[in-house]
């Protein structure tokens, strides 16, 4: 399912466990009426410090979007979308990274 830009997008993060070196997570996205969206599953997140996020490997496709990682700052991971394939179309998501372990 895509993305609807004009819908006020919240993100949670629902679970994160550990899964080997990497931990697996389920991201799902909500809008402003708290309905579920869209679900992403097992994203290849990778940690090198299992207490401490210091590098995230992250892989994100939508149909029709494009979900990219931007950055990591105090546990609030920002990603940039495409919609449509334009540029007037980027937007930003930043959301709060809880690493349960």
């Amino acid at each position: 399912m895509a993305l609807d830009p004009k819908r006020n997008y919240h993100t949670v993060i629902l679970e994160v466990r550990p899964k080997q070196q990497s931990v697996h997570a389920f991201i799902t996205l909500l809008d402003k009426t708290k309905q579920t969206d869209i679900c992403l599953e097992d994203q290849d997140i990778y940690v090198v410090n299992p207490h401490s996020i210091s590098r995230i490997r992250c892989y994100m496709n939508i149909v029709r979007d494009s979900l990219s990682l931007l950055k990591i700052v105090d546990n609030y991971i920002t990603f940039k979308f495409l919609t449509n394939n334009t540029p007037s179309s980027l937007k930003t998501l930043i959301l709060k990274f809880f690493l349960i372990i």
